[in-house]
């Protein structure tokens, strides 16, 4: 293991409707399980949750796979584990428990970010055969990638507690020859920018339109994990202030 996968869960409370939003360092999600987590968690609570949890992964090439049933996706996450199955549900669950338990009055802001990372800094077009298609009509064919949302989470006081944030990036640092365990680019990108922070504050990265995106880094082995957090962390910590 080079990178424990993490668990980030953030509980939204209304006062009349609940948002539940989980993120998971694994390459799948998988319906079956947000059935599960949904339903331990209404039985935990006695909330109507159906369709109030959202379960993301960061899609890291480097991570687990084997909770899903899904037989299409055998050949890179390895066969059904029932028991692996059972035990992300439980941890899930215990981690967005945790974030019910210790809500509290706060502040949230949403912004959104158009060609935030103009220069392939971080990451970039990954295929060039599609760059003719046509995908939108209003929208010129060429190379393309997801743009950025942000949410931050003030304390009632104004400090932060939390950032969620999404764009495309697969998790594809750790190549075909890794046998380790790793939250790949995504995941690094998150340890670095948690790290920028004076008070402990929960960061994830909620996965977008990978498909045609992948990382930028150079230097070898896991050094490539690191570069693209310290690239990113930057340009992330600015965009959240």
């Amino acid at each position: 293991i080079q990178s424990l996968p993490a668990i980030k869960g953030f509980w939204f409370d209304n006062g009349q409707e609940n948002l539940v939003a989980l993120e998971v360092d694994v390459i799948y999600a998988y319906d079956d399980l947000l059935r599960e987590i949904t339903d331990r968690l209404e039985a935990e609570t006695g909330l109507d949750l159906q369709g109030r949890v959202a379960l993301s992964t960061n899609h890291s090439h480097s991570s687990y796979g084997n909770f899903t049933a899904q037989a299409t996706y055998y050949l890179g996450g390895d066969r059904y584990n029932h028991e692996v199955f059972i035990r992300y549900a439980e941890q899930a669950v215990a981690v967005a428990l945790e974030a019910w338990e210790s809500r509290e009055e706060a502040a949230v802001g949403v912004a959104h970010f158009h060609d935030w990372d103009p220069d392939d800094y971080i990451y970039r077009d990954r295929r060039g055969e599609n760059d003719e298609l046509q995908a939108f009509d209003d929208i010129e064919p060429g190379k393309r990638k997801d743009h950025m949302w942000m949410m931050r989470v003030d304390t009632a006081a104004g400090d932060p507690m939390a950032v969620l944030y999404g764009f495309g990036m697969h998790g594809t640092l750790g190549d075909a020859d890794n046998t380790l365990i790793t939250g790949d680019s995504a995941g690094h990108i998150d340890f670095g920018f948690a790290e920028q922070f004076d008070s402990p504050v929960v960061v994830a990265h909620f996965q977008g339109s990978l498909g045609d995106a992948s990382p930028a880094s150079e230097d070898e082995g896991f050094a490539r994990h690191d570069r693209v957090g310290v690239r990113a962390v930057p340009m992330l910590y600015a965009a959240s202030d």
